[in-house]
């Protein structure tokens, strides 16, 4: 088979395993909602710049928690036995953690949709302003995603993953709630700041940002790719 093909086999299976856990699901769309509403609510200002620039970090809180999340889940099944296990039924590595980080990209677009929807409906907003948040979106996770994939080098086993879940999304969630406070600090200062920073260059676009950003992203799928090759697919506790 070729390696589309693979890959579309194992996202369905994926997919079809994540959609079980809808409890997960509606959670990550009610956590920025509760972020949002309240915010805008108490201060009294629901202009569209306003609303859009209350929803940028919480967005962005999103896409690193699901990219973070998408490299977890390939620990977890490491641990469990599966990642060597999977690794004979497909040609490379590459499908398989590929295939897990979209399904994990396309729970995301539906939970963007989701929380987009609902803001555009209690604010009267014009939902075409929240297009390009799904154009951002595209842009900041593969960044992401591959970046979070030095997770998956270290010896993490099953009994401190849980933890160490707690902990980065912890950290994300700071994140998030630093950038609502302190937009206006530089990118490199922030990750969730990256997502505002794709959201503008759509709006705006100007070829500097653009170049930047082009060789955020190469520099990022190739230092994935590398962490790819170092992977080792047996359990850490019985490696």
């Amino acid at each position: 088979m070729t390696f589309i093909s693979e890959v579309i086999i194992m996202f369905r299976y994926f997919l079809k395993v994540q959609i079980t856990q809808w409890i997960y699901f509606i959670y990550s769309i009610l956590l920025p909602l509760t972020m949002i509403i309240p915010k805008l609510s108490i201060n009294g200002d629901a202009s569209e710049p306003k609303i859009i620039a209350t929803m940028l970090p919480w967005i962005g809180f999103l896409t690193l928690s699901n990219a973070i999340t998408a490299n977890a889940d390939i620990i977890a099944l490491r641990e469990q036995g599966y990642l060597k296990q999977y690794k004979t039924l497909v040609t490379s590595l590459t499908v398989f953690t590929f295939s897990k980080q979209l399904v994990w990209f396309f729970m995301q677009t539906i939970e963007i949709f989701l929380i987009s929807i609902v803001c555009a409906v209690l604010y009267q907003m014009n939902i075409v302003l929240l297009v390009p948040f799904f154009g951002a979106s595209i842009m900041t996770y593969p960044i992401l995603v591959s970046l979070c994939q030095l997770l998956i080098l270290l010896p993490i086993n099953s009994k401190a993953l849980t933890v160490i879940n707690y902990i980065f999304f912890a950290i994300a969630f700071f994140l998030a709630f630093s950038a609502s406070k302190l937009w206006h600090l530089p990118l490199w200062s922030n990750p969730i700041n990256l997502f505002s920073f794709c959201y503008n260059l759509i709006a705006m676009p100007r070829w500097l940002p653009i170049l930047g950003y082009l060789g955020l992203l190469l520099s990022s799928l190739i230092s994935g790719r590398l962490f790819l090759g170092f992977v080792n697919t047996a359990p850490v506790e019985r490696s």
